[in-house]
Formats: C-alpha cells, sequence, structure tokens
C-alpha cells in the first residue's frame, strides 16, 4: 500500500501549531482523509493484588519490548515457563503469537485469560489464523465444558463456539507437533 502514488506516510513526526508539521502543511497535500494513527498510548490497570509484582508487565509495555523499540529493550522483561495474557482482543493473540513463533525461549504454556466468555471474543478471525494451529484442543473443549453452564444461563450453546468463534475447532487438523500449551481460560 505504501507504494502506492497516492499514499503518503509520515512516521515519528510531531503534528502540532508549533511542531515539525501543522495540519494546516498536512491540509495542503489536499488528501481525502488524515488518519492520525498513533496506537495506544496507556495502560489499562486491573488494580488486582500482585499486579505490581515482578513479572507483571501491561501489554504496551511488553509490545513496546518485542518490537524493539527505546527504552524498553534494555529494560527487564523477564518471563517464565508459563505464561498467562490477560485479554481477548487482537494485542492479546498478538502477544500469544509472539511467544508461541518468536520468543527466544518458548514456554510450555500460554494462555489467554478471558474476562468474557468464547463467543464474545474481540480478535478478528485473521488475526487468530496466526495461532489457532497452537491451540490445545483437550484443555480448551475441558474449559468449555467447565463454563457450560454459563454459557447457556445467557442463552449460548456451547456446539456454535466453532462455528462463530473458533473455527479451528470444526477442522481435523491436529495442532502443531510439540507445541501443546495453548488454550484459553474464561
Amino acid at each position: 500500500m505504501l507504494a502506492l502514488p497516492n499514499v503518503h506516510y509520515l512516521g515519528h513526526v510531531c503534528v502540532a501549531s508549533t511542531g515539525c508539521l501543522s495540519l494546516h502543511e498536512l491540509r495542503q497535500f489536499n488528501p481525502a482523509a488524515i488518519v492520525f494513527a498513533v496506537g495506544a498510548q496507556g495502560t489499562k490497570k486491573l488494580e488486582l493484588d500482585g499486579s505490581s509484582a515482578r513479572g507483571v508487565y501491561s501489554a504496551k509495555d511488553f509490545v513496546y519490548f518485542y518490537n524493539q523499540l527505546p527504552p524498553y529493550t534494555s529494560q527487564d522483561f523477564s518471563t517464565g515457563k508459563r505464561i498467562a495474557v490477560i485479554g481477548m482482543g487482537n494485542v492479546a493473540i498478538d502477544i500469544a503469537h509472539w511467544f508461541l513463533v518468536d520468543a527466544p525461549e518458548k514456554p510450555e504454556e500460554v494462555t489467554i485469560i478471558a474476562r468474557r466468555g468464547p463467543f464474545e471474543a474481540k480478535f478478528d478471525k485473521k488475526e487468530f489464523a496466526f495461532v489457532e494451529q497452537y491451540l490445545d484442543r483437550e484443555p480448551f473443549h475441558a474449559e468449555l465444558k467447565r463454563i457450560q453452564s454459563r454459557l447457556e444461563a445467557v442463552g449460548q450453546e456451547i456446539s456454535k463456539v466453532a462455528e462463530q468463534t473458533f473455527p479451528i475447532l470444526a477442522s481435523h487438523t491436529r495442532s502443531v507437533p510439540g507445541l501443546d500449551g495453548f488454550c484459553f481460560a474464561f
């Protein structure tokens, strides 16, 4: 997309009346749209006991670390063999993907801790496609069974999870050998 002659990308530029570039100057490009894609600038705090303990990181800071943004690359983001990622959106899936595919030392277990049920997933199916092959189906099915009565209480059918949110469950594709340990807890 960036190679198209009608697409212009200006990165790491301060846009302000006293910045490197003003909004007036941007408008001189005569664009159909100006998009300020600044990303998530803050972190969500859960206010749980232990949230400031060693080994507990905000998603934003952790993503900055593995994307090698200074000063995060020089900070300690040590992790162990069992990883818990709280969230059910694209960033949670990105972090799980990094651990499953790109981390220098692969963990034994990556669990997505969802504060909602399987039907309320906020990740894109395209995003999940990068990690679905790592899903450890047996514990996933056990987790669905554990929450089945709660799903039924709100009119959700466990049999539709594969169809609506986790299509990999409907296929006969096997998980990647030797990389079991990716699951969800709802």
